[in-house]
Formats: C-alpha cells, structure tokens, sequence
C-alpha cells in the first residue's frame, strides 16, 4: 500500500516568526523533499514552499471575514468545491454565552461574493449562523449565497484532525423535511486519498 508523504504544520503568528519559520522550512526542504509542509503564516513562509492555509482561528470578537481572508485558498479550490470555514468559536460556547452568541466572526457579503465567484457549491462553519445576530450584517452573506444557489450548512463541528490536510470529501445528509427552508443534517468527512490508497 503506497504511502502518503509525511506532512509537517508550522504556525508563525507575527513576521518575524514568518521568517524563522521560512528558514526552517528551507532547512527541511534540503533533507527531505518528500516531507509536505503546511502551515499559517506570511509571503515568506509561502515563497520557501509552504502551502498556507487560511487561518480564522485568530479572529476576534464581531471581526468580519473578508475577501482577503478566503485569498489563501484560492488556488486550493476549485467549482463545485465545499468550502469549511473554522473559527473556533465553539471554544466559547458554555463558558460566555453572549459572546458565543453575539459577537462571533461572520462572513461579509464581500466573502460570501468571493466565495459565488469561485463557483463553490456550499460553504459550513462552525458557528450558528454564517452572519451575525445583527440582521444588517447577517442578511447580505445569506441572500447573496443563497440567490446564487450556494448552500450553507452552520454549526457544524469541524475537529483539529482536519487541518492536517487541505481537502477532504464533504457529505452533508440532511433530514427530508417539506416545506421548510432547511433541516437538520449529519455531515460526514471522507479521506478520499486513504481510500483509494486502499483500494
């Protein structure tokens, strides 16, 4: 059964980390070619040969997910595409209620475009509503996916395991309720590359 290469997840929170992190991954680059790295981090980080994702993890309260934070992923995804976004939020629920409630990171109706024009067929995150529960804020994103025939699935539990890769198959099975403008649904997440290493 063929293996899959290793794969290493670096984090720099801040430029100079950026750098350090750029020189460490050079380092591995000359032991070991096969290793892929991963990671959070800035330009230099990516100009050594990481592949960045976008990290949400470190949004704070009511800050808007933007444009410019889905950018990382643009090359990684393709039409048809699910896009899962993780902020962590969940962290908070239990503990502070308001601000699991009101003040969690939303999408903007710039994102929710961003994420139109790349043709995607649905968007999750991890949060009760892709917005806020602010109706001025929480609409835009939703007519504006919704209009262009792009599902959201909210609440959704999306655990560590699954930065260890960029893409994963995403099955979403949802109760068959008529009538109603959404339902209860069991999402389920697939390594395709393990199957078919498998099989």
């Amino acid at each position: 059964m063929p293996k899959r290469p290793a794969t290493i997840f670096i984090s720099a929170a801040e430029d100079s980390g950026d750098e350090h992190a750029s020189n460490l991954i050079r380092a591995i680059r000359r032991r070991r070619e096969d290793i892929r790295l991963v990671g959070v981090g800035g330009e230099k980080m990516a100009a050594a040969g990481c592949e960045l994702v976008a990290d949400l993890t470190s949004k704070s309260d009511d800050e808007e997910i933007a444009a410019a934070d889905l950018e990382p992923c643009r090359d990684l995804l393709e039409p048809g595409d699910i896009l899962l976004l993780a902020t962590g939020w969940p962290r908070f629920r239990g503990k502070d209620r308001d601000r699991w409630m009101h003040h969690s990171p939303y999408l903007t109706q710039e994102g929710a475009e961003w994420i139109c024009a790349r043709g995607l067929k649905g968007v999750g995150i991890d949060h009760f509503t892709i917005g806020t529960t602010l109706e001025q804020f929480d609409r835009p994103p939703h007519e504006t996916l919704l209009r262009r025939r792009v599902w959201i699935a909210e609440d959704l539990v999306i655990p560590e395991e699954l930065f260890e890769r960029r893409k994963w198959l995403y099955v979403g099975v949802p109760l068959r309720i008529e009538g109603a403008s959404g339902a209860p649904v069991r999402p389920v997440v697939l390594d395709i590359a393990e199957e078919n290493a498998q099989g």
